[in-house]
């Protein structure tokens, strides 16, 4: 159980309108981007995947779940991991 307090990614596939359980993932600290002060960058994560500073990967997959619930939405599939750094392009 993933139950520790850190950075974590979530990914998921739902059935039916992303944009609109990204947008409510937001409203709960969920970030899609994340940008590299050293040379000004900003990365932005595929569509399917937001990131969280301060969650625990139980808490991440409750808070699709409670989402996706709450908007008659199906989740095909999810996963959460702890990711204390992020590299990308």
């Amino acid at each position: 159980m993933g139950t520790s307090v850190g950075t974590i990614l979530i990914t998921f596939k739902v059935h039916k309108r992303l944009a609109d359980v990204v947008k409510e993932m937001e409203k709960r600290g969920y970030m899609d981007r994340w940008g590299e002060l050293s040379d000004n960058k900003v990365h932005l994560l595929p569509d399917t995947s937001l990131w969280h500073n301060f969650k625990s990967t139980d808490a991440a997959i409750m808070d699709l779940k409670n989402v996706c619930a709450a908007m008659n939405i199906l989740i095909e599939s999810a996963i959460a991991v702890e990711a204390s750094s992020f590299t990308g392009i």
